[in-house]
């Protein structure tokens, strides 16, 4: 998926559309999205020219965000009678598990490899891990693993009347 479809797909809109390209779907299983992290992140606005590398660390609810907007994804392809626009809205909860191997920074290319663990009639719980392209250096850097993210599928109606 290209960041054209992903517009589609998702109702998030700048600045919290956090995923930029889905590399590898497989529907029902699994699915890798790409987030690029830049230095005009609005979580970056604040920063002076006299920051350390510290201060340039990407938040981890940032990328907690962008890990669960792929799950939804997968969730939206791998149950095509979802229409989260009209009819369903995913909602994220719940986030257990989650164990910080690194920090990401500005140049970082997040890889979320996203998987469905248990799928109900209305939610769904995806894991996986956290990666992340470096300038410089060939393999992949650990950011994250994630054990959980539940997602609930709810009617609208339900929630909006």
């Amino acid at each position: 998926m290209n960041a054209f479809d992903i517009r589609k797909a998702l109702p998030h809109r700048y600045p919290f559309l956090m995923v930029d390209a889905v590399t590898l779907l497989e529907e029902n299983v699994k699915c890798i999205g790409i987030k690029n992290i830049t230095l005009n992140e609005p979580c970056y606005r604040q920063v002076t020219d006299e920051a350390s590398q510290a201060d340039l660390r990407y938040p981890m609810s940032l990328i907690i965000e962008s890990f669960a907007q792929v799950g939804a994804l997968l969730c939206m392809r791998s149950r095509e009678s979802i229409d989260v626009d009209v009819d369903n809205v995913m909602l994220a909860g719940s986030v257990l598990g989650v164990a910080v191997t690194e920090n990401a920074y500005p140049g970082d290319v997040l890889e979320h490899h996203v998987e469905i663990v248990k799928e109900l009639p209305d939610t769904v719980v995806i894991g996986g891990a956290v990666k992340a392209r470096r300038p410089g250096r060939d393999e992949l850097v650990s950011i994250a693993t994630v054990e959980s993210v539940v997602i609930a599928i709810r009617p609208s109606k339900e929630l909006f009347g």
